[in-house]
């Protein structure tokens, strides 16, 4: 009788470690993976490409807002350097707002909204969104305007990047 006892008392031992242990790692992961949220302000009534280039020695200085979230504060050009490091890997949720406080929403391409945003019927054909983000080198880029209107906006972009490709 006594061997069961401690062989049960092992067992749940064993068990509580082991729960532990996973409680452990999980708490441990769920606080690396999170990032800081982040606010990115975009000039009033802008639309084309938008660069934000991270870590630069003569970015501009790291601001967090009230509710110590990163504030990325884009220029008239479109290419905002700054001190910040990329949370790359993090995760983080991003919100987009014009100067004036306008929210602009992203607009994902398997999103409904996507197709009718070139529907010339559509109510939402002049919508502005956020679309298209990418990272790539420590840096993030996206799109900001009409759906409609992606070329154009790529082209924009493709100019923008031209000082920041090496050349072969």
């Amino acid at each position: 009788m006594k061997t069961t006892f401690k062989i049960l008392k092992y067992i749940l031992f064993s068990i509580l470690g082991f729960v532990v242990i996973i409680i452990l790692w999980f708490s441990f992961w769920y606080f690396y993976r999170n990032g800081e949220n982040e606010i990115i302000i975009v000039p009033n009534n802008y639309q084309g490409g938008i660069i934000i280039l991270f870590n630069q020695e003569t970015g501009k200085e790291e601001k967090y807002n009230e509710n110590n979230e990163r504030v990325y504060e884009v220029p008239k050009d479109g290419i905002l350097k700054t001190r910040f490091k990329l949370q790359d890997g993090k995760y983080s949720k991003t919100k987009y707002f014009y100067k004036n406080g306008k929210e602009l929403r992203y607009l994902w391409p398997s999103d409904k909204v996507w197709a009718d945003t070139t529907n010339t019927e559509s109510i939402y054909k002049d919508s502005i969104y956020i679309y298209s983000a990418s990272v790539g080198g420590g840096n993030i880029w996206f799109l900001v305007g009409k759906a409609k209107e992606d070329e154009i906006n790529y082209k924009k972009l493709d100019e923008m990047w031209k000082q920041y490709s090496p050349t072969d």
